[in-house]
């Protein structure tokens, strides 16, 4: 017997179920706030085919998994340690299920001649040919199946419920009659979405949709259809805006959006040690127009893209310039979500060098009218300074003759790097590439700084472990420039660092500075004006880049090429805001429910035994924990974790020394948690006995 978790109706069969569910408390997948709960265990769901999955097989309830905390030694609700699910945690893929039908014997036997000469299999067969045979990805076609399998299933329960409600009267003809009307109505539907003009006109009632605004009339040439010919004339250039008072006002009036935005911005309590968001700096709340709390916090961000291949004929000719922006007034962690920055402006590059970027600003100073701009430490770190002292060092070893860089290259592809740090492996280094570059992503860079100490350690002959200080102070300076969580204090020694890294730079090294390294001089002070640096960077902006040229290919048109990606974008952000963004998204892997009686700290994860977190502070060190289990009571996640001693902070490396502590487990509880990522330890090469935590940044 099935539950119904909103009003606890039974049902017999989840076919039922389901169609309760949707008919009587309209819940349909592709609404906002959508998620089914399973009543014996409470655990959520966003989908119908991984909600029946688990209702079906789901027998133990939420008091029996309760009893599990009965047998853990200590419940730390007040720790404060990031959020992190172990890694190996994978998101449920749903299969795509034939949908099953109970028809009742009296319209089967009307049915019975149409039915026997009709193969759903085959249509099915020939629906799945021509989606592969147009060269679309698998995933995109997963997506397909699923949506289409979503709308089949909820046609044929309305048919189905209709069939049974009139076959109980015994009345074939009324039956027959009431299907026909159905079967209209539905095709009905289905024409007004058959053709691109229908389709548009119904999406764009919830867009937010750009417009074409007129810059200037430049001289181009044209092809002409009438002679066949390119001929010269005037062009009328636009670029493509979406107003962002629009913007603004369709985010303010989603309810859910602007309670989010009211508690966060009215969240005001005194902190006068850490700086965690950008109203903590002294810019914020000395400035007479943030007094008022729920002021808007705009940034805004531009960069140059190119939409078609870099090394290609068309070079330039389609480069196009992009303007974003981003609200401060909510919790920081959202903003690094791509939904959540937003599309400003989109024109070509070449527009912005004959008419000047002036007249693309315009617009938009006329809605905001302030426009500043600030340092930013990807550019300056890991796209400039990090690979330029790393190339002067390595370049150094290779001149001793203490390694090639072919050993080099080889040591950094052999070193184990752990899941998190995985994505981001360094490329092989290149040292005769022009200028400071090595050949890195900004994020590989940031992963190669981390892990270049104890990498090359041992190959370190005296003179070089003298300059070797040059890349253990840039990382120390990288370490507090990105925390997410800084105090006073440290950035006081933030600006000692930077000061004693030039001077070394200076006096060890014939090289000149980079203009970057006079931006490091400014960092204490913008840090204490307008918080974290990681809140202000261009990371995020940039891989919003991505979706623009993973579409043009697809395109195949350059014709008002800024209008179309435009115009896609905010369908695309529509997709996303009407499919619950604003709540912190969890995904769980395959599970098992577990009983007390018959074990206790059975490993959910075998694999993964080098994940770990940062349960809190002691002595001005970390205290990490290594997680064995994760345990779901109720829906809430828990964390079982050992405790690791910290030994101590090693200056050279940039490492935690950390060491097992071989005590009881403890509970963590994951929604206390400020660091939201896990960390993996190392094996240091000089001691294979020794392990280590290489921080992404300074903990405080």
């Amino acid at each position: 017997m099935l539950v119904c978790f909103k009003c606890a109706s039974n049902f017999e069969s989840f076919q039922l179920l389901s169609k309760h569910l949707r008919k009587q408390h309209c819940l349909y997948e592709n609404l906002t706030n959508f998620e089914l709960i399973c009543t014996k265990c409470k655990l959520k769901f966003y989908t119908y085919c991984g909600y029946k999955r688990h209702t079906l097989n789901c027998v133990v309830s939420s008091d029996n998994l309760t009893e599990v905390f009965d047998t853990v030694t200590q419940v730390n609700d007040n720790v404060q340690v990031p959020l992190v699910l172990p890694a190996g945690v994978e998101q449920l893929q749903d299969d795509i299920h034939t949908a099953k039908c109970e028809t009742n014997s009296n319209v089967t036997e009307i049915f019975d001649n149409t039915a026997s000469n009709f193969d759903f299999k085959e249509y099915l067969l020939a629906y799945t040919t021509k989606l592969h045979s147009l060269g679309i990805p698998e995933t995109t076609i997963q997506i397909i199946f699923q949506s289409t399998q979503f709308l089949i299933e909820n046609v044929v329960d309305n048919i189905i419920g209709e069939t049974n409600a009139y076959s109980n009267s015994n009345n074939s003809l009324q039956l027959l009659d009431n299907l026909q009307n159905r079967s209209a109505a539905i095709k009905k539907d289905i024409e007004l979405l058959n053709t691109s003009y229908k389709r548009n006109k119904l999406i764009h009632k919830s867009l937010v949709l750009p417009k074409q605004v007129t810059i200037g009339i430049r001289r181009d040439q044209v092809f002409d259809k009438s002679s066949q010919q390119y001929i010269e004339k005037n062009v009328t250039s636009t670029f493509s805006y979406v107003p962002i008072l629009s913007t603004l006002t369709s985010l303010l009036t989603c309810e859910q959006y602007f309670n989010l935005f009211e508690q966060h911005s009215t969240n005001l309590t005194s902190n006068d040690v850490y700086i965690n968001d950008i109203k903590d700096g002294v810019y914020i709340k000395n400035h007479n127009f943030f007094k008022n709390p729920c002021n808007l916090r705009i940034i805004l961000y531009y960069d140059d893209f190119e939409t078609t291949n870099p090394l290609g004929s068309k070079t330039g000719a389609h480069k196009i310039g992009a303007f974003y922006f981003s609200i401060t007034n909510i919790p920081s962690y959202l903003n690094s979500q791509l939904s959540h920055i937003h599309l400003l402006a989109l024109c070509y590059s070449s527009d912005i060098k004959q008419f000047g970027i002036n007249a693309i600003l315009e617009p938009i100073v006329n809605d905001i009218k302030v426009l500043e701009t600030q340092v930013d430490p990807m550019h300056d770190i890991l796209e400039g300074i990090a690979p330029y002292e790393i190339k002067i060092f390595l370049k150094l070893l290779v001149d001793k003759k203490l390694a090639t860089i072919r050993d080099i290259n080889s040591r950094l592809q052999a070193f184990p790097f752990g899941k998190t740090d995985r994505n981001n492996k360094p490329s092989p280094i290149i040292l005769d590439k022009p200028g400071h570059l090595i050949g890195q992503r900004a994020a590989q860079t940031w992963c190669l700084i981390r892990f270049i100490p104890i990498i090359l350690e041992d190959l370190l002959d005296d003179d070089l472990k003298a300059k070797f200080y040059l890349i253990s102070s840039i990382i120390s300076i990288t370490q507090i420039a990105l925390s997410p969580r800084i105090t006073k204090l440290e950035l006081e020694k933030l600006e000692r660092l930077i000061e004693n890294h030039l001077k070394f730079f200076d006096n060890n090294f014939d090289e000149r500075r980079l203009p970057k390294h006079h931006m490091l001089l400014h960092y204490c002070r913008i840090m204490k004006s307008l918080g974290p640096l990681v809140n202000l960077w261009t990371m995020r902006f940039e891989a919003k880049h991505g979706y623009f040229k993973n579409l043009v290919p697809k395109l195949k048109n350059f014709t008002a090429i800024c209008n179309t990606l435009s115009h896609k974008h905010q369908i695309n952000m529509s997709h996303q805001w009407n499919n619950k963004i604003m709540e912190p998204h969890m995904e769980y892997g395959p599970m098992i429910n577990i009983l007390v009686q018959s074990t206790i700290y059975k490993s959910l994860f075998p694999n993964q035994k080098n994940i770990g977190v940062l349960k809190g502070m002691k002595a001005a060190l970390p205290e990490f924990s290594l997680i064995v289990d994760l345990i779901l009571s109720d829906g809430t996640p828990y964390l079982v974790a050992k405790p690791w001693k910290t030994r101590q902070y090693d200056e050279v490396k940039c490492v935690y020394i950390i060491e097992n502590l071989e005590s009881e487990c403890f509970l963590l509880k994951i929604e206390n948690l400020t660091y939201k990522e896990p960390f993996e330890k190392y094996l240091l090469r000089s001691k294979l006995t020794t392990w280590c935590i290489v921080p992404k940044y300074k903990f405080c």
